[in-house]
């Protein structure tokens, strides 16, 4: 088995993300378009931002989903728009990145 790269997993989380919110929404919301996850690199932590799309397709509110830490990969919740809360609630390194597990379609897993 080949070493992953940081790069590849945090790409793997937001694939994974996107996959249940594509899921969630054809299952319960199948007239609206599913909310787009996307990444938004800082110094320290790297910000996933999930976006819902209007019904018009274009982008509307943007809310921050979590922080991931740059040097670890842990996963924290967001405290607001700029900064985590404290302490890591889960990490992209762990199996399917925590996606499903802490990383819950509405984030209730970040909670403590």
């Amino acid at each position: 088995m080949t070493q992953q790269t940081f790069e590849s997993r945090l790409n793997e989380f937001v694939a994974n993300l996107q996959q249940l919110y594509n899921d969630d929404y054809a299952k319960n919301y199948p007239s609206l378009k599913p909310s787009r996850i996307s990444i938004e690199p800082g110094k320290k932590y790297i910000r996933i931002v999930e976006t819902h799309i209007n019904n018009s397709g274009t982008d509307g509110q943007r809310m921050v989903y979590c922080f991931i830490d740059k040097a670890t990969g842990d996963i924290y919740k967001a405290a607001g728009w700029k900064a985590p809360a404290k302490g890591a609630r889960g990490s992209i390194w762990n199996q399917y990145c925590d996606v499903g597990v802490k990383a819950t379609m509405h984030g209730g897993g970040l909670y403590r």
